[in-house]
């Protein structure tokens, strides 16, 4: 999935199945206009995927939005240990951005909403937007029900496909009503496309 396949001079026999990561860097893009948000702060893990959703993103929003404080950090796919994380989760709830986009491949994902959880990131003012990871991880059952609840405050951006290819997830929007989304994030989305 990786943007830089569909380079046509470098591979010109190769034929995509699925979009490019780099819709994803567009939809956050989108998304955080359309929440009318100039500001935000980004972490992401050191990996090829999540860097280039970062890249992509400070592409496609062409100096609109201010990026605040970028984490890198470091990509941990064999254990995970909180410390090596800790400065960087420090510096972004030091700052006041109220939309904190995060990537990570499906690892990286899990490992960033319990460090979000462990950290106190999911509060009433902030949304934390993640890439398709964010949106996976909320229905594979990486994360106990106690920690379904508590990640109510993130949400995730999928590439728009044909068929359901995570049904649980596709289930979980149908129960999804405005309630479960609060203000101020939910309102400007939600009145405009939403039931």
């Amino acid at each position: 999935t990786n943007a830089r396949l569909s380079n046509k001079q470098l591979y010109s026999y190769f034929l995509r199945t699925v979009p490019p990561d780099s819709l994803q860097s567009l939809a956050l893009v989108k998304l955080v206009e359309n929440l009318k948000y100039d500001r935000v702060s980004w972490m992401y893990v050191v990996e090829p995927y999540a860097e280039g959703m970062y890249r992509g993103f400070v592409d496609y929003s062409d100096g609109n939005i201010i990026i605040a404080n970028a984490e890198p950090l470091v990509d941990q796919q064999e254990g995970f240990d909180a410390s090596l994380w800790m400065q960087g989760y420090q510096r972004i709830l030091k700052g006041a951005e109220k939309i904190i986009v995060q990537s990570g491949n499906y690892k990286g994902s899990v490992d960033l909403a319990k460090m979000n959880l462990n950290n106190g990131m999911y509060v009433e003012d902030r949304l934390i937007v993640q890439s398709e990871g964010g949106a996976i991880i909320l229905v594979n059952e990486e994360l106990t029900k106690e920690e379904m609840i508590a990640v109510r405050g993130q949400m995730g951006v999928m590439p728009v496909s044909q068929g359901a290819k995570f049904p649980a997830y596709v289930e979980f929007l149908k129960t999804t009503t405005k309630a479960d989304l609060p203000e101020p994030w939910s309102t400007t989305l939600w009145d405009k496309f939403g039931r």
